[in-house]
């Protein structure tokens, strides 16, 4: 591609207008399989740029999961805040993609089972209690392992074969980097969370009886592919001899 023509391509895969339409993507996933959530009004304002707390920058970067957690908790660092009480979270720049899903570390209930303990529902009162359930959940024993899953594109810190520029963290502090031969958008990666975390509600949703849903199915594998090309400059045709994901 010619300079111009790769910029151009650049401005396209990284505008503000493609982020929004696949984050109502990824609202649309979490309501078709039933996963029920919050959605951080005040965060979506800021348009997915610099929106976190730095207290919980700090946790992420020398903190435990639950730590972590736990700020993202306190200063509401969230996209959106399952049912379950897990989060996900997406910040975004014209070079940087950050997508995070992060199992609530706690043994507790889910908002809806914490409702019907104190006699209310759901229908009736939505998101009104959730202040009072988030500091429910902090008082609840720890579980022994959790699930931490994130999405990272950054063309500043690709180094070849070394650092992928696109490529999937699981677990927390750890130099574990999938590379992946793609750029994700929010709905690609709340689809691969439905699927590996959700994978109840979603198998009852694919399948009909003993045959896959055909709609359902092809909803799926719309979502699960959305993936942008990466430029040769991200990914080289050494990265290309690596296991990737894609």
């Amino acid at each position: 591609l010619k300079l111009q023509e790769y910029w151009n391509m650049v401005e396209k895969m990284f505008s503000l207008g493609a982020m929004n339409s696949h984050y109502n993507d990824s609202k649309n996933i979490l309501n078709t399989f039933g996963i029920d959530f919050q959605e951080n009004y005040e965060k979506r304002a800021k348009n997915f740029i610099d929106a976190y707390s730095e207290e919980y920058k700090k946790q992420s970067l020398i903190g435990t999961a639950v730590e972590a957690y736990n700020a993202a908790i306190k200063f509401q660092d969230y996209s959106f805040l399952l049912d379950d009480g897990a989060i996900i979270q997406f910040s975004y720049s014209k070079t940087k993609l950050r997508f995070a899903y992060t199992e609530c570390p706690y043994d507790a209930m889910s908002y809806k089972e914490f409702l019907h303990s104190i006699e209310l529902d759901y229908s009736e009162c939505r998101d009104q209690f959730y202040e009072e359930y988030n500091q429910y959940l902090i008082e609840k024993p720890q579980k022994e392992h959790i699930t931490h899953m994130r999405y990272d594109y950054s063309e500043e810190e690709y180094k070849e074969i070394i650092h992928p520029a696109s490529h999937l963290h699981f677990g927390q502090n750890n130099s574990i980097r999938i590379p992946v031969n793609g750029i994700l958008y929010p709905s690609s990666f709340v689809m691969l969370v439905t699927k590996q975390v959700y994978w109840e509600q979603f198998k009852e949703i694919i399948r009909c009886s003993d045959k896959l849903n055909q709609e359902k199915l092809d909803f799926y594998i719309k979502h699960i592919r959305f993936i942008d090309e990466i430029s040769s400059n991200f990914f080289s045709e050494n990265d290309c001899k690596e296991l990737t994901l894609r």
